[in-house]
């Protein structure tokens, strides 16, 4: 089975929340930043696997995984946070649902992504 790389960096920055195993010595948070930081293309999407695949799932994560590490409001610091917003807006459709990839029909997951994106990006702008 194959475990995409952003579902790892999430585990990862799960791990960094207090836990009974005391876990989050394994990780340094510096680590899991430099890896979503990886992840980010130069349109401002973030891949989810090694084969390179984008869609708005992978968006959310990666800003998801950067408040789970405490970076909710300073995002802009550690990603380009205005190509993400751009990439994802740019995947809405004239019904008002979001698609996975620019063009792509809408679907209710993807919208579910994209709101909680929204909110990720309104909770870290707000200081």
């Amino acid at each position: 089975m194959y475990v995409r790389k952003c579902d790892c960096v999430r585990a990862v920055a799960n791990c960094n929340q207090p836990c009974a195993w005391n876990c989050k010595k394994l990780f340094s948070n510096f680590n899991t930043i430099i890896v979503v930081q990886s992840l980010q293309l130069p349109n401002g999407s973030f891949m989810g696997d090694k084969w390179g695949e984008i869609d708005t799932r992978f968006s959310y994560c990666a800003l998801n995984c950067l408040s789970l590490l405490g970076y909710y409001n300073k995002l802009e610091t550690v990603i380009d946070l205005e190509k993400a917003v751009d990439f994802v807006l740019k995947c809405q459709n004239f019904d008002g649902g979001f698609g996975a990839v620019p063009g792509a029909e809408s679907h209710a997951g993807q919208s579910m992504c994209a709101f909680f994106f929204k909110i990720e990006t309104i909770v870290s702008r707000k200081k």
